[in-house]
């Protein structure tokens, strides 16, 4: 099997013993990180910027993107109370698209539909009529 090379983000680090969800991203990751090549983007709170202990063995790459206070311009209301309040910084969307043309990524994978946003917009496939 060949190794892949994965880009996975996340809005907070994975750790063990903090939440249910860190450990479950800690939990994947150590296992994947064995077999393939493991690019992990945190969205991280202040006292985790420089957390380097506790993170799973093996990632190929950790970079981190500190959340700063952010209230976008939604005079609508259209995005989610849950995006709207925190994943919507523009910092965030920057990095993951920086990722993305710094490296070529067989898988990315967005943990939390708040972080669906970010995911690079493809165009619609087209197809032909007989």
């Amino acid at each position: 099997m060949r190794r892949l090379r994965l880009l996975w983000v996340t809005p907070n680090l994975p750790l063990r013993g903090v939440t249910a969800a860190r450990e479950r991203w800690w939990s994947l990751l150590s296992r994947i990180a064995r077999r393939h090549d493991v690019t992990l983007l945190a969205f991280v709170d202040a006292e985790d910027a420089t957390v380097d202990g506790g993170l799973p063995a093996g990632l190929a790459a950790v970079h981190r993107i500190v959340k700063r206070p952010w209230v976008p311009d939604d005079p609508l209301a259209l995005l989610p109370s849950t995006v709207r309040g925190g994943f919507s910084d523009p910092a965030l969307a920057a990095a993951v698209a920086e990722r993305l043309a710094a490296e070529p990524f067989d898988v990315v994978q967005y943990e939390y539909t708040e972080m669906a946003h970010l995911m690079p917009r493809s165009p619609v496939p087209l197809t032909a009529s007989a």
